[in-house]
């Protein structure tokens, strides 16, 4: 069944709302945690900077706080923090430096600070040490330090600090992954809820679809009961005119021509007759009883049948059929047998050919019906299937009409390839195997 899009229109609209909403509180709470973040990291190493230029100001204003000793408290807050490195600089060399400080680092400003993904790099202008002769090599007590400056006076010189926030950066990954479980979780809770909302709407489409379907279906059984029942009231009447017909042309005294004109009538009846037994056979709802059935025995039989209307053609008929247990409605197999076979030695000329071939193709069986017939016209090929559809004027148009309401019945599929004046061949498939030569498939 075919279902509209309208009535789905508004869920979906919703439903990409909600989505849109979603991305956006999404990337929302993505920005806002990594400005928190920032924040922190800022603070910290804000706080880290205090820290250190407070321990190397006491140098300055203890002198009897040795230089040692401040290198041993910078080492341990390097140690106990996300700091991997502190140096002092004043015209770009290095008055002091802590192990695992970069030999080498060029700074863009005299101030400034970076900040990249977890790694920071923070220096400023500090006013410690008023002796520049003070160096990175250990340095005796300040108090035996040259005083060759005023202790007030002040030079500024250039802390820098760098790190990385490892422990950070693992609780940042362990946030993300809560906050990623969250939008899941939202995200699923809305999809559930559009499926569910797809589903009700589906539904009631359906419901409503199937209550026209069996208004239509009952409708079309009432057609059909009617027709079927018109055309088996006519059927007797004809058979009436048949008979007298046949009882007048007996008469000896009957002039010639009267007794042409008595044929044609009793030839137009039987064609009428079997005109309307075989839409009887195609308005007639059938139920599908399908049984383990002998194909090679139900398909002999049929050719048995038909062999002696074949030999009066001069068409011969061959068939190849293994011996095959399939799942089928024997009424119906014979009915399709019986339709392609005749409308094959309709279309064949004497000294043809047909052919009946039952194969196996995996697990399922094809039935092909060839002939090297006259062919089906391209034209005529893709309504071959429609009621009242024929390429011959004596012909009803319902042969492969029945052929093909039965192999829908049974679940089966057909198709057909034809050539003008070389031939005709409908494969039949889908034919359920249930043994082949007494073993089970």
């Amino acid at each position: 069944m075919n279902l509209k899009i309208k009535p789905y229109r508004v869920p979906v609209f919703f439903f990409i709302l909600a989505l849109l909403g979603l991305t956006w509180w999404s990337f929302g709470v993505r920005q806002n945690a990594d400005e928190i973040r920032r924040k922190g990291q800022h603070q910290i190493v804000s706080g880290l900077f205090n820290i250190a230029e407070s321990i190397i100001y006491e140098v300055d204003r203890n002198n009897n706080f040795q230089y040692n000793h401040m290198m041993v408290t910078l080492e341990k807050l390097v140690s106990g923090s996300p700091l991997t490195f502190i140096f002092l600089e004043q015209d770009g060399k290095r008055v002091f430096q802590t192990s695992g400080a970069p030999a080498t680092l060029s700074l863009p400003s005299t101030e400034g600070e970076q900040f990249e993904e977890n790694h920071f790099l923070f220096w400023h202008k500090t006013k410690i040490f008023n002796d520049p002769t003070f160096t990175s090599t250990p340095q005796p007590a300040i108090e035996d330090i040259e005083k060759s400056h005023s202790l007030n006076e002040q030079r500024y010189r250039t802390l820098v600090m760098g790190g990385e926030f490892v422990r950070d950066k693992q609780e940042y990954a362990e946030a993300l992954g809560r906050m990623y479980f969250t939008q899941l979780v939202a995200f699923l809770c809305v999809a559930a809820g559009f499926i569910v909302w797809f589903m009700m709407i589906r539904s009631r489409l359906l419901t409503e679809q199937l209550k026209v379907e069996r208004i239509r279906l009952a409708y079309i059984e009432d057609l059909e009961f009617g027709a079927s029942g018109l055309a088996h009231e006519t059927k007797n009447p004809l058979g009436i005119i048949s008979g007298i017909a046949q009882q007048i042309i007996r008469d000896p005294a009957i002039p010639d021509n009267s007794r042409k004109k008595l044929e044609q009538i009793i030839n137009e009846v039987d064609k009428t007759t079997a005109r309307l037994g075989h839409f009887l056979n195609f308005a007639r709802q059938k139920n599908v009883k399908t049984v383990a059935l002998d194909a090679q025995n139900i398909i002999g039989k049929v050719i048995s049948v038909l062999q002696a209307e074949f030999e009066e053609a001069g068409v011969a008929l061959e068939s190849e059929c293994p011996a095959f247990q399939i799942l089928a409605d024997e009424e119906m197999l014979r009915q399709i047998l019986v339709n392609l076979l005749l409308n094959s030695l309709q279309a064949s000329s004497k000294n043809g050919m047909v052919t009946v071939k039952l194969q196996r193709n995996r697990k399922h069986a094809e039935l092909v019906v060839t002939d090297n017939g006259c062919g089906i016209s391209p034209e005529l090929l893709p309504k071959i299937h429609k009621p009242y559809v024929t390429g011959r004027t004596e012909g009803h148009g319902l042969g492969m009409a029945i052929v093909k309401r039965y192999t829908d019945n049974l679940g089966w599929t057909i198709s057909i390839s034809s050539e003008i004046n070389e031939g005709t061949t409908v494969t039949i498939s889908g034919i359920m195997i249930l043994k082949v030569q007494g073993q089970n498939t």
